[in-house]
């Protein structure tokens, strides 16, 4: 029989979301530590979103935080243009995830840096929606056998 190393993670409890639209990219501030009027009100509203979403399909996660590592993997779908191909103005794929992780944060989890694991793709879909999983982990503990 194998034995796992001690303090190997493992996977606990796996949640899955799908928000419908598109999300705005995560806004970055200004030189001043101030952020851009209309942008933030609209990335404020896609991470809301998000929440809602978590909250409606994923119940016992919203009731039950993770209190320990997770991973999560995004996979952002865009319907396609005319030409059959991503839209150009699909926003970076490093800034969506930031939106993603920060609705998160306080919300589901204590807080991001928790996150042990990413994955993230740009697909062509039928319609612009995220797919979110997030993956509690757990710190087991098993003997080496010796």
């Amino acid at each position: 029989m194998a034995h796992r190393r001690a303090g190997a993670l493992m996977s606990s409890r796996v949640y899955h979301a799908t928000v419908e639209g598109r999300i705005v990219p995560k806004v970055r501030v200004t030189q001043r530590s101030k952020y851009v009027g209309g942008r933030w009100s609209r990335y404020t509203v896609s991470r809301d979103a998000i929440r809602w979403s978590i909250r409606q399909q994923c119940p016992d996660l919203v009731r039950r935080p993770i209190e320990g590592a997770y991973e999560v993997e995004v996979v952002v779908a865009f319907a396609p243009t005319r030409a059959g191909a991503l839209p150009r103005n699909a926003g970076d794929l490093d800034n969506i995830i930031g939106t993603v992780l920060d609705a998160l944060q306080g919300y589901v989890t204590p807080d991001d840096s928790w996150c042990v694991a990413l994955r993230a793709r740009k697909v062509l879909g039928t319609a612009d929606m995220v797919m979110i999983s997030i993956n509690e982990m757990t710190n087991t503990e098993v003997p080496d056998g010796t």
